[in-house]
């Protein structure tokens, strides 16, 4: 009987403990259901799947994850869930699910489709994501690929961006076509600076700095380019439909595939705070052929990867 009872204690003490209902591996939260939201969290769980190992032979899923939409769910009770179900991991996609991360959470937070994200990194200690911005000069390189002018005009508020815009000069400079940036104090300054430079260059380029390109600023430099006949190229295709000629596009897929490589690294023990916020890899430049038409611009093929 005694070796019976030592033999059952010793099978129990063999036996794998069973997974705890918190100590989730990845908590996937989202601002609402907008198609590209929808798309990068695809991507990201599909990608991710294939990165980590799968734990034991039996085993289905590498992982296990949470989802939680905030278009749906209040958020008292997606943070009592997080804090309860203690995810090692938060990939916040959108704004709101972001400000939501960082304002509730001491956990590992790796961000998507997040406009102007870099400003927040300083005030969190575990954060870094796929950025949307793309490099200034990066932009410029892809917009001088097609188009036929060669003076570029922008403008920035003062203490924005000047780094990256001198970076943006040298590669200019460089490739044989110039580049002016106009300095403003405040946004209502922006209008007069934009009139400026559609009397001294060829293209008028937007950046991304959303205290400079409100409404009324973006309305009139798109009412500026048809009155001048000057292209405006931006740095996301969204201002397509608006009037712009160019814009910045970039491959869900790939940033989905970006971020699951990131998340990889953590899940192996790298710090995040060694994983340095990126920038998008896959970018491409849209356009909006009405604008061209009317400009009568012919743009040069896409260069070749």
């Amino acid at each position: 009987m005694l070796r019976r009872l030592l033999a059952i204690a010793l099978l129990l003490l063999l036996q794998p403990l069973p997974c705890r209902a918190d100590g989730v591996d990845v908590a996937v939260l989202q601002t609402s259901t907008l198609l590209p939201y929808e798309g990068v969290k695809n991507s990201f769980l599909r990608h991710y799947a294939t990165l980590v190992p799968v734990r034991g032979t039996k085993s289905i899923q590498s992982f296990s994850s949470d989802q939680y939409l905030l278009s749906e769910q209040g958020e008292d009770e997606v943070r009592r869930r997080l804090s309860d179900r203690a995810p090692r991991l938060v990939v916040a996609i959108g704004g709101r699910a972001l400000e939501l991360a960082t304002d509730s959470l001491d956990l590992p937070i790796l961000f998507l489709l997040v406009p102007e994200a870099a400003a927040r990194i300083e005030r969190h200690p575990h954060l870094t994501g796929v950025l949307l911005e793309v490099e200034p000069s990066r932009q410029l390189a892809l917009f001088a690929d097609r188009l036929p002018g060669r003076r570029f005009g922008t403008v920035y508020l003062a203490g924005a961006l000047e780094k990256e815009l001198a970076l943006a000069g040298d590669l200019a400079a460089g490739r044989g076509f110039e580049l002016r940036p106009v300095r403003v104090a405040s946004a209502e300054q922006a209008p007069a600076a934009f009139r400026q430079l559609a009397a001294e260059v060829d293209v008028l380029w937007l950046l991304a700095d959303s205290a400079l390109l409100s409404p009324a600023n973006l309305t009139y430099v798109f009412s500026l380019s048809a009155e001048r006949r000057i292209p405006v190229v931006s740095f996301t295709d969204v201002f397509l439909k608006q009037g712009a000629a160019l814009g910045i596009s970039f491959d869900l897929d790939d940033m989905g595939r970006q971020a699951a490589e990131m998340a990889a690294r953590i899940a192996r023990g790298t710090p995040i705070g060694d994983i340095p916020p990126q920038p998008p890899r896959d970018i491409h430049v849209e356009t909006n052929p009405n604008v061209l038409r009317k400009l009568g611009l012919t743009l040069s093929p896409e260069p070749l990867e």
